[in-house]
């Protein structure tokens, strides 16, 4: 197959197939890699996301009671009114970092926690507002009662709720970022497994052109050796 080319026409070829085998390396090297980088910051990030949202939450709605709390000491009137509006403020915050962070979820056991989290959410808004009425219809020592019996327990079941949520999603955090390291490793060996390919490839294509060209220089030398003892034969 070689025996017709030229030498240079040879090396051209043989140095193109070598360049072509290290590009195709480094590209499937940097493809592989770039994929997990992007992974772990999707990774990082979602977690990051996930955290923020569940303390929003926690401290939100902490916010709102302590709010409540203050509420039922308050005598004047206008004093009740600013803290309903910082309550009112607080409880929608609440309520914004719990829907954020049940988006993008897509675990059955996950998204269940989270409805359970809607659920015990309600339940601690219609404890809340019972309360706040509570101060303007009966008083405050009914309305706190009605805090103590109502209100602070489904306030607590909430925030149990939400941080075994992040406690969950922080162990399947762990689970993702172990995949991660395997998922680095199997990308280590296959960038290894092609170098070393590439490199057999490489030496195997190097012996066979430069015996394409060894074995006709040899036969002219053999040649004018012969000549060159007077064998005209």
């Amino acid at each position: 197959m070689f025996g017709s080319l030229s030498i240079r026409t040879r090396l051209i070829l043989s140095f193109s197939v070598l360049l072509c085998l290290l590009l195709a390396v480094a590209a499937v090297s940097l493809q592989r890699f770039q994929a997990l980088t992007d992974k772990s910051g999707i990774l990082i990030n979602e977690e990051v996301r996930r955290v923020f949202l569940a303390q929003s939450a926690n401290q939100h709605a902490q916010a709102a009671a302590i709010g409540l709390l203050k509420i039922l000491q308050a005598h004047q009137r206008e004093e009740r009114v600013r803290l309903y509006t910082e309550m009112d403020a607080d409880n929608a915050a609440t309520h914004l970092a719990v829907t954020e962070l049940g988006r993008n979820v897509t675990l059955p056991a996950v998204q269940a926690e989270i409805e359970q989290i809607h659920v015990l959410g309600k339940i601690y808004a219609d404890a809340f507002q019972a309360t706040v009425e509570l101060v303007e219809l009966s008083g405050p020592a009914t309305a706190h009662q009605h805090f103590q019996s109502r209100t602070n327990p489904a306030l607590a079941d909430l925030l149990d709720a939400t941080r075994n949520l992040v406690t969950k999603h922080q162990m399947m955090t762990r689970a993702e970022v172990e995949q991660l390291r395997s998922d680095t490793a199997n990308a280590r060996m296959l960038v290894i497994l092609l170098s070393v390919g590439a490199f057999l490839t490489g030496s195997a294509l190097a012996w066979i052109i430069a015996r394409s060209i060894v074995v006709p220089v040899r036969e002219a030398v053999a040649v004018a050796e012969t000549i060159a003892s007077g064998d005209y034969k």
